[in-house]
């Protein structure tokens, strides 16, 4: 074996063996029952160049997940391995330290599509995938998982064409092909250093997580109908003149390709290299220029220009045709998509002003809910005392201040007719010096002066550990969580903060616990946690404040699709600008008598639990034949619908549950003797959710980013959508927030990037630049409303 090459590199951080561990769990359990074995390989990354270096090949009985994992872990600290297992169960009998072959491949548990977006090789599944996992940044690996395990020659026709569905790298149509690990390092070689990769190492993480659901076999062959059929096109194709090189921007995907030495498979590379050409967008005839020009010592396979020009034919037309028909297939099916969604869709409202949405394609709703009248009772007396004392009055904040007071009050009293508690996490996007510091401390006040001691708490937790604590001491509580954002980036950062993750990890567990017995963090060791008895009913209301960039900058697609998001409802805060004063020196900030009585009568005689319960129900006025019923399961419906694009779906997962928490809540507020929940308090909770999806999918769709590269290019886009007829001049771009400081280089290839894709258009010069324009296409400004 050849000796490995030396790396030298800091240390780094040993593999998530809890990852590994589910990973290989997964594996295993796909295969339970076939006749043959796992087979889990290492590659020892090359970065002097060449092909990276054959190491340890381990053969795993089906059902011994701790040896597989045994044998995975001990590369953990060995700089430069790669491990990988694959999602075929192959033949016993393999000779030692052999991998297999297509030929011995005994049964293919599933596919995987290798969607490398660092050699633009990332297209889109044609239906979800069952895992995803993130090899490196910007670089995916969806995994589709088969209901039952099929035979090699059932998989290949498959496997085919979700390559060809995809775009994705040549792996995808490989049934032999291995897979990166989660929990594993990813260790960079030549290549990828050439593309940009830090020489550190990166860690394979769980994109979406696995929950248990498979993909029929059947479902899978029918989404692939359109590209199952043979590779077409394989036959040579005519080529016109060819035209100069000296005249043909080269992309840097393409010019790396060609340029390339020490590559392995010549003939393999050859085709790489065509495909990539194609999906780059040039003619055959400016492909076949570049592909003659090459000065890789790949391209010596050729003894003369013909035989290359011959095969560059031939490959053309069995790798770039397909491709190039296929783009223009998927743009015409988003056409057809997109015009059924405009025709079904109505145009989302803007956040939080007095305009009347467009009601025509979701259930009916309040016309305005973010004012004292339209919450009426209780919540309009609190919102308008917090707003009426604030030196910088914000009415959404000082609401949504009395919405949580009344959650924290009531969350140990009460739960909603669908059993969910009434506590709710809110989060009110403000600018900064927005008055955010008034509306906690003054329903704090309002709280404890009516009896309802620890009913909001406006500390700042730092840990899972510190929320539970602060629910052992009032069993339902408001956590205040001033820069709500920086916690966001904290958890989603590169250098991810453990303190902040916990808080997000107790967030997602205990929302829903209201009516159940939630036991806490376990520890090994009684000593570690003194206090380990469960807790009943815990009610955990959340008041959040950020700035909209911040959120934007700390949100990541894990927290979107993985429901931490749609747990909250968001609201836009303006400060009420008339209403901003000089402080007085001698303002009474202490409640009146009247609003503290009203709160504590409210505490008192709100009803006792039925005998065996420990809270309340609040039901639907009328039962399931009420109207109240009725329009909650309108918006039941709506948010189960079909249709709904990615984003949306993501966020809107909870937006009956949502709507029913606040319509309880407001029950409460207008007669806490005898709650019951009204039509009026449905539509009114249900304006607010559909306020806040509508807020957040657009914010998320223009701000949220996963590449600096990603960010640079929607500011821009941000900045012409703000501009006088969306246009504005290049040296006035450069001058504007968030792109000034940028490297030229960057800003140009941003630029170029959004012209190519339609999003824009450059006006006045050929190439960005000085006297050049930019100016917003319709597409852009359609999409992002």
């Amino acid at each position: 074996m050849a000796p490995l090459p030396k790396i030298k590199t800091p240390p780094v951080a040993a593999f998530d063996e809890a990852a590994i561990r589910a990973h290989c769990a997964m594996l295993h359990s796909l295969a339970d029952g076939i006749n043959g074995v796992l087979v889990s390989s290492v590659f020892f990354a090359n970065t002097t160049g060449g092909a990276d270096v054959d190491g340890a090949v381990s053969h795993h009985a089906i059902g011994d997940v701790d040896g597989t994992v045994e044998a995975i872990m001990a590369h953990a600290s060995t700089a430069g391995a790669n491990c990988y297992i694959g999602l075929q169960v192959m033949r016993r009998g393999l000779g030692r330290g052999k991998r297999g072959t297509e030929a011995d491949i005994v049964a293919v548990l599933g596919l995987v599509a290798d969607m490398d977006s660092d050699k633009r090789m990332s297209g889109s599944l044609p239906l979800d995938a069952n895992l995803v996992l993130e090899t490196s940044p910007g670089n995916q690996q969806p995994f589709i998982l088969f209901d039952r395990p099929i035979p090699p020659a059932e998989a290949k026709p498959l496997a085919a064409a979700l390559k060809r569905a995809t775009g994705s790298d040549h792996g995808t149509a490989d049934i032999a092909h291995v897979w990166r690990i989660p929990g594993c390092l990813n260790w960079p070689n030549k290549k990828k250093l050439e593309r940009g990769r830090s020489i550190e190492p990166v860690t394979v993480i769980v994109q979406d997580h696995w929950d248990g659901t498979l993909t029929s076999v059947e479902e899978l062959r029918g989404a692939l109908e359109p590209w199952s059929g043979p590779a077409a096109a394989a036959a040579s194709v005519t080529l016109g003149e060819l035209p100069s090189v000296n005249g043909i921007a080269v992309t840097e995907n393409a010019s790396v390709l060609l340029a390339a030495c020490d590559v392995g498979d010549r003939s393999e590379h050859a085709a790489r290299v065509v495909e990539q050409l194609a999906f780059d967008g040039y003619t055959a005839e400016q492909a076949a220029s570049l592909f003659l020009s090459s000065e890789g010592d790949w391209f010596h396979r050729y003894t003369t220009e013909q035989r290359a020009q011959k095969d560059f034919a031939r490959l053309w037309g069995k790798f770039g045709v397909p491709l190039i028909e296929e783009r223009e297939a998927q743009a015409e099916r988003g056409k057809q998509f997109a015009a059924a969604m405009l025709s079904k869709r109505s145009v989302p409202a803007p956040a939080n002003d007095n305009i009347k949405p467009n009601l025509s394609d979701t259930p009916n709703m309040h016309p305005s809910p973010f004012t004292p009248e339209a919450a009426g009772g209780l919540l309009a007396e609190i919102a308008t005392w917090v707003n009426s004392t604030a030196i910088v009055p914000v009415p959404e904040l000082s609401l949504a201040a009395a919405i949580a007071l009344l959650g924290g009050c009531f969350g140990k009293k009460a739960i909603g007719p669908t059993n969910a508690g009434v506590n709710i996490y809110f989060c009110t996007l403000l600018a900064t010096a927005g008055g955010k510091g008034h509306p906690p401390k003054a329903i704090r006040a309002l709280g404890d002066l009516c009896g309802a001691q620890g009913a909001v708490s406006n500390g700042d937790p730092t840990s899972y550990a510190a929320i539970e604590r602060m629910l052992r001491k009032s069993i339902s509580t408001v956590a205040v969580l001033d820069e709500f954002g920086i916690l966001l980036q904290d958890i989603n950062g590169r250098n991810q903060n453990s303190a902040s993750a916990s808080i997000r990890k107790m967030l997602l567990a205990i929302f829903d616990q209201s009516n159940s017995v939630f036991d806490g963090r376990i520890y090994a060791s009684s000593e570690t946690k003194k206090d380990d008895g469960p807790l009943i009913g815990p009610a955990l209301t959340v008041l959040a404040m950020t700035t909209p960039s911040t959120l934007y900058a700390g949100l990541s697609a894990a927290s979107v699709s993985d429901g931490f998001i749609n747990r909250f409802v968001f609201v836009t805060g303006s400060r009420d600008e008339d209403g901003v004063r000089v402080p007085s020196l001698d303002v009474d900030l202490k409640p009146p008598a009247s609003l503290v009585a009203a709160l504590h009568r409210a505490i008192t005689q709100f009803p006792k639990p039925p005998a065996g319960a420990t809270k309340a129900k609040i039901p639907f006025e009328g039962g399931e034949h009420g109207e109240a019923y009725k329009r909650w399961g309108e918006i039941f419906l709506w948010q189960h619908r079909r249709g709904w694009d990615e984003v949306y779906n993501d966020i809107n997962g909870r937006a009956a549950e949502n709507t029913v928490r606040l319509a309880a809540i407001r029950a409460i507020g207008r007669d806490a003797g005898k709650p019951s929940i009204s039509l009026d308090d449905v539509e009114w909770a249900w304006a607010v959710v559909y306020r806040s999806i509508e807020l957040i999918a657009s914010g998320v769709s223009r701000h949220m980013s996963s590449s600096p590269a990603e960010a640079l290019r929607k500011c821009i886009v941000e900045i012409l959508r703000e501009a006088p007829d969306h246009t504005i001049a290049y040296s006035a771009l450069l001058r504007r927030k968030g792109v000034r400081g940028s490297d030229l280089r960057e800003v140009d290839g941003a630029l170029q990037y959004l012209i190519e894709s339609d999003e824009i258009r450059i006006l006045g010069k050929p190439k960005p630049g000085a006297g050049s324009k930019f100016q917003l296409l319709d597409l852009a400004t359609e999409t992002a409303t």
